[in-house]
């Protein structure tokens, strides 16, 4: 949650102040007198969004450091949890402890975490406690680049989804399953970086994010995104049950694989140029989609293909019908990022 919202939303910190208009022209607005004796500091980074200012201190640091604290927690295995929520809202430390020594095998999934976090490392460790620093720069890159890259992870997932199908290779299918998890990594990367962004708008300025409400927007993109990934990937899963093809169904699940895939990549595009006229063409291939899906429906109806092969190829069109569902969603997105009121 940004910092706007923090105030407005979480400590009810709301005053009504006067604007001044002075002789030359210029307009002064008098501080609470409490919050500038607090801050003690002089400069102000002013940020203008379209309905309102915001204020904070030059100086202001925000707290940057979480404790995990595994005697308040009754699950052990939930720690893993906190610390990759705590890496998605921006610390750059983080700590583990607990009151006793931690047992061994606890102790190496926590080592384990830090491949799951990007840029993270442990840079001090005990018998009771563990610390992971993130040493990375989220300004590194645009907001922009980032979806694109990932996107370019979901393309090379989805290419081979898509072989893996048509050729019934259950060894490609296993490799995709495994190679997906890394996305999760990149996803969780780019949430942090969108959650830092909406905490600091120096980085927000320089990573291409303009306000709190596009912060939003974005966060919402790389939900889909993650999704996408999700049902893409989990096609493979029920390529692993099929012990026989069927070439008819195998077919219209292919052409359900392509119209996902070009709606997801004109999405994305539509999304990183924002161009809503092309966002908008892919809310109409939606209904093609459609179309396919009770295409396999009907001819699974027939009776030509076995049960347990037919809910197979079902499960895998619905999967590809819900990427197509993502993309219109990023669609919307793309709407509501440019259709801002007045």
């Amino acid at each position: 949650m940004s910092i706007f919202y923090k105030y407005v939303y979480m400590t009810n910190s709301i005053e009504e102040r006067r604007v001044w208009k002075l002789k030359g022209g210029s307009y002064i607005i008098s501080l609470p007198k409490d919050w500038v004796e607090k801050v003690k500091d002089n400069q102000l980074v002013v940020i203008k969004d379209q309905h309102f200012l915001v204020m904070y201190p030059k100086k202001h640091v925000l707290k940057k450091e979480a404790i995990v604290d595994m005697s308040k927690i009754k699950d052990p295995t939930l720690v893993s949890y906190y610390v990759l929520t705590y890496y998605m809202q921006g610390m750059e430390r983080i700590k583990i402890r607990s009151t006793d020594v931690m047992d061994a095998q606890i102790k190496k999934r926590f080592r384990d975490i830090r491949n799951e976090m990007i840029g993270a490392d442990i840079v001090e460790e005990k018998s009771d406690y563990l610390v992971y620093e993130i040493l990375l720069d989220v300004t590194q890159q645009s907001i922009s680049e980032t979806i694109q890259k990932f996107n370019e992870f979901i393309e090379g997932v989805h290419v081979d989804t898509i072989k893996a199908i048509e050729e019934l290779n259950k060894s490609l299918s296993e490799e995709i399953i495994e190679r997906s998890k890394d996305g999760l990594k990149k996803y969780r990367l780019m949430i942090r970086q969108i959650s830092i962004a909406s905490q600091d708008p120096s980085v927000a300025k320089k990573i291409g994010i303009d306000n709190f409400r596009q912060a939003i927007v974005y966060g919402t993109v790389a939900s889909y995104l993650n999704r996408m990934l999700h049902h893409t990937s989990y096609c493979n899963q029920y390529v692993l049950k099929l012990f026989e093809g069927d070439e008819v169904a195998c077919d219209h699940v292919l052409r359900m694989a392509e119209v996902a895939q070009k709606m997801r990549n004109s999405s994305i595009n539509a999304f990183i140029e924002k161009d809503l006229d092309s966002a908008l063409k892919v809310i109409k291939l939606m209904s093609i989609q459609r179309g396919l899906e009770d295409e396999l429906l009907n001819y699974l109806n027939t009776g030509k293909v076995s049960v347990n092969i037919g809910i197979v190829y079902s499960m895998i069109g619905k999967e590809m019908r819900r990427v197509s569902g993502l993309s219109v969603g990023i669609a919307d997105a793309l709407a509501n990022l440019l259709l801002a009121p007045a």
